[in-house]
């Protein structure tokens, strides 16, 4: 479904301007009505990576509790790809 980047704005709670600057780099397909920018919902949570995290995966927070380190180190190995991670409306899941 089509909608504006105003209303993906809105829904996802990310700036306009994030939104512009994922269209110039090519990350976010989007076209022009007007003066209005429009853009595929489905696009937008690949984007911001709006997924559903697997049965059994847990947050960062909980992730760290659990093994006994930081969220920082979590945070660290999902970054050198050493954990594998979903993001679900803004929030960061691994395997529990």
């Amino acid at each position: 479904m089509l909608i504006t980047f105003r209303e993906a704005s809105r829904r996802w709670g990310v700036h306009i301007s994030t939104l512009n600057k994922a269209r110039e780099r090519g990350a976010l397909p989007a076209r022009r009505s007007g003066y209005i920018w429009l853009c595929e919902e489905e696009d937008v949570r690949k984007l911001l990576g709006d997924e559903t995290p697997p049965p059994g995966w847990v947050t960062v927070p909980e992730a760290a509790r659990r093994r006994g380190v930081s969220r920082a180190t979590i945070y660290s190995k999902i970054k050198k790809g050493a954990i594998p991670a979903v993001r679900a409306k803004g929030v960061f899941y691994i395997p529990g």
